[in-house]
């Protein structure tokens, strides 16, 4: 669990102003949270490349009651979104250091025996990126189909000789040389001999198209996993939100709660 609580100790003694106070400290408490929230968003806007809505909206905040005088700021968990990617498993390495989470499609590839054990995916050169840097769920999806990646689920949607041959499109030149005036996608398992065979391409996947199919790019690449430092001081930035902003807000607060009170 990544998150920061905001609480306080104080204590109202007049009874005449507990109600008041209570009311104050909800509100206060829940406003701070909030003023959490935005800095460490904004914290992520300088340090991260490109960051997408998802990850800048993947903070939540649970507000202080008059019941509960505790507020919180956190990185939603599996608990919080029903989905394969819950920022505090994509993104909380960047929190608190170490390695990342593994991804759903790194396990997909693991599965059929391409990524070895600590390996992680990055995009090669012949990816095909969103506007984030990010690889396109809709091209990996293809590749893992390509590759026949999919578990009985949903091995339908991988793809059969007959599609590979037609993405391929094969033809010939006018001299007679063999085309690829598609796409064909191989795997290397890296540099070395294996099955008999002599590898020189670094570990991913691949593409060749042209004339004998000389025209190789990387698509994916296979690497070591880093172990990543934290980027982002949650607690720092907490800690600096609550004291530049409780005691100004308490103050608000309150007195707007003594002029209302009835």
């Amino acid at each position: 669990m990544i998150e920061f609580k905001v609480s306080t100790k104080s204590k109202f003694d007049a009874k005449n102003y507990e109600k008041q106070a209570t009311f104050a400290l909800a509100k206060t408490l829940t406003q701070v949270a909030f003023d959490v929230r935005d800095s460490i968003r904004a914290d992520m806007q300088s340090k991260f490349d490109r960051p997408t809505s998802y990850t800048l909206n993947s903070l939540f905040v649970q507000p202080a009651t008059k019941v509960k005088l505790v507020s919180r700021v956190g990185l939603r968990n599996r608990d919080q979104v029903k989905s394969a990617g819950p920022a505090a498993e994509t993104i909380g390495h960047q929190f608190v250091g170490g390695p990342r989470k593994f991804k759903r499609s790194e396990g997909a590839f693991r599965r059929i025996g391409l990524l070895k054990n600590g390996q992680i995916i990055v995009p090669g050169a012949a990816a095909e990126l969103d506007q984030y840097g990010n690889i396109k769920r809709g091209f990996m999806i293809k590749l893992l189909a390509y590759l026949q990646a999919f578990g009985e689920q949903g091995y339908k949607a991988n793809t059969t000789d007959k599609r590979r041959a037609s993405l391929a499109k094969r033809g010939k030149t006018e001299s007679g040389y063999k085309t690829i005036n598609g796409v064909v996608y191989f795997v290397s398992r890296g540099k070395g001999t294996f099955n008999g065979k002599r590898q020189h391409l670094p570990a991913g996947v691949w593409a060749k198209t042209g004339i004998h199919g000389v025209d190789v790019k990387p698509v994916l690449l296979f690497v070591d996993a880093p172990v990543y430092k934290r980027r982002i001081d949650f607690e720092k930035l907490g800690r600096d939100a609550y004291e530049k902003n409780f005691a100004v807000k308490f103050d608000r607060n309150f007195d707007q709660a003594l002029a209302t009170a009835r």
